[in-house]
């Protein structure tokens, strides 16, 4: 995937950088009953009456009135771009340029007096002389998506400014507010079809950029028990998408916006990517009832799209996101064959996820099927700082592949004990076999020069990890040693056999500790070069 867009992302972050913050406020539309900072829309299927253009809109379903006023909403998809894109080039180079340009983007939009947004839509979707917004235009927000999640890559950049972030979480905390208690919002939550659907990615985004739990498992179990036994039939297709007039577009926006949310919320102990309903309805089947029309639309079985039917596909984000996850090599290649940069802007609209870099890291959990990765069996395990890692890959990025290399390549449950050279003083291994240790016997301990990459490959171990900055000096770093030891209070995690944990520089760790009865456990620990 890093290889697939490695350009594209380096010339839209180009582009990106060249950009001046543009927001609401720059554009305003006599129709709208709100201010110049209330986002505006309109209903994109509702027309006037043919000779009567003062009476009330009438509906075409599935077909787009061009002359709908749209430059909010498209102010709105320019900053996911620009976020999107800028994050993605901080995520594969480590630049800070880009951190700092889509902060000012970000200022304008959530902070700055004269030109940030109302948090709130209620005034989305209009129709003239019937409604002067509506729950249905909560959607347009789904291109906020990629602006909170881009903050997130960059949330630990170096010139992060902390204040700044703080006011607009703030903004997002009032905003989804709004979403979840306003009226147009507890419309737009029950809606049956796409709509409900990207209501809940979008509380889902917003929460977790927020740090609100609360409504994080609201929409796990949302998931488990609306969206996915209402929505989806037994053969994974979503049939109220398929009465539609566009049952095409709407079955991959609707399949985009569900696997979307399950990048959001799962975690190792709530996995919504594997989950499934008692009779078998789940996100996998969803994806592999569409990837076939993906593949070959000519099979499509029902009506094509009244409108935009040669525009679609594109590179779904579905395809990806299921390649991530589930190791399926034939959606990777589908996805890196079809367009990463669609052009028309209905296929944008529609298309919630564009820069997939930021949504996985080298290191995501569920990520066998990317580079550097391809073929390890191990599991990366959840709490690998995914940016330090991001850095330290690109600054050194051949030892890194050699490290990866030697762990595909070696039977390691069969690998005898001792060392292993790997690259001359920058890449070695050694290999143990002893049995773990009382809590009171380990040591915190910490490493300039090499990052340790541990895996566990037989039994299973404690480690406790915590920041350099927060432990406490007992015996200062001996470089004949290449160490250093300390006290500290961290936090704790139990590696099973089959994972692995990395720590660089700034990471005090500690190794080795019984997870009850001091069994055995067979360790394979790589050091690579720190960057």
């Amino acid at each position: 995937m890093t290889r697939t867009l490695r350009q594209q992302v380096l010339t839209a972050a180009a582009w990106a950088l060249r950009q001046r913050p543009v927001t609401i406020t720059a554009a305003s539309c006599p129709r709208s009953a709100g201010g110049l900072h209330d986002f505006y829309s309109e209903g994109d299927y509702w027309w006037p009456v043919q000779g009567a253009p003062d009476s009330p809109y009438i509906q075409r379903d599935g077909m787009t009135n061009p002359d709908n006023f749209t430059d909010h909403r498209k102010a709105m998809i320019r900053l996911s771009r620009i976020v999107g894109a800028l994050a993605s080039a901080y995520r594969l180079t480590g630049d800070e340029k880009y951190v700092t340009a889509a902060l000012e983007h970000c200022r304008a939009w959530f902070v700055d007096t004269a030109t940030r947004m109302n948090p709130s839509l209620q005034f989305a979707q209009a129709i003239k002389g019937r409604a002067k917004g509506r729950g249905i235009g909560i959607i347009d927000t789904i291109h906020f998506i990629e602006v909170v999640q881009g903050l997130l890559v960059m949330e630990e950049a170096r010139s992060m400014d902390r204040p700044l972030l703080i006011n607009i979480r703030r903004w997002f905390d009032r905003y989804l507010d709004w979403l979840t208690t306003s009226s147009n919002g507890r419309d737009e939550m029950n809606a049956l079809n796409n709509h409900g659907t990207c209501w809940t990615m979008q509380v889902a985004a917003f929460a977790k950029f927020t740090g609100n739990k609360t409504w994080m498992d609201f929409c796990r179990d949302r998931y488990k028990n609306i969206l996915l036994p209402a929505q989806m039939a037994p053969d994974g297709s979503f049939p109220l998408e398929l009465k539609r007039t566009k049952p095409y577009g709407y079955s991959i926006f609707n399949l985009d916006a569900m696997t979307t949310l399950c990048g959001i919320l799962s975690t190792q102990e709530d996995d919504l990517w594997h989950y499934q309903t008692p009779d078998g309805r789940s996100i996998r089947k969803g994806i592999e009832f569409l990837y076939p029309y993906i593949a070959d639309k000519s099979k499509w079985p029902n009506a094509p799209d009244v409108m935009y039917w040669k525009e679609w596909p594109v590179a779904q984000p579905f395809l990806f996101f299921g390649a991530m996850v589930f190791g399926q090599k034939d959606w990777l290649d589908a996805w890196t064959k079809l367009d990463h940069a669609p052009l028309n802007e209905e296929v944008i609209r529609n298309l919630p996820v564009r820069h997939p870099l930021i949504w996985f890291s080298p290191v995501a959990p569920g990520h066998p099927a990317a580079a550097p990765l391809d073929g390890l069996s191990l599991k990366p395990h959840s709490s690998i700082d995914r940016q330090e890692f991001t850095r330290q890959y690109h600054l050194n990025q051949h030892y890194w592949d050699e490290a990866f290399d030697f762990l595909r390549t070696h039977d390691l449950p069969n690998l005898a004990r001792g060392k292993y050279i790997v690259d001359t003083n920058n890449v070695f291994v050694s290999v143990t076999e002893d049995s773990t240790r009382d809590f009171d016997k380990t040591n915190w301990e910490s490493h300039r020069k090499y990052i340790d990459i541990i895996c566990v490959i037989k039994g299973e171990e404690r480690i406790g990890i915590c920041p350099v900055e927060k432990a406490t000096v007992t015996r200062p770093y001996d470089e004949k040693k290449e160490s250093a030891n300390y006290s500290a209070d961290g936090k704790y995690y139990d590696i099973p056999a089959g994972t692995f944990v990395i720590f660089f520089p700034a990471d005090a760790h500690r190794p080795n500790i019984t997870t009850g009865g001091n069994q055995p456990v067979k360790v394979v620990v790589v050091k690579v070069r720190a960057g």
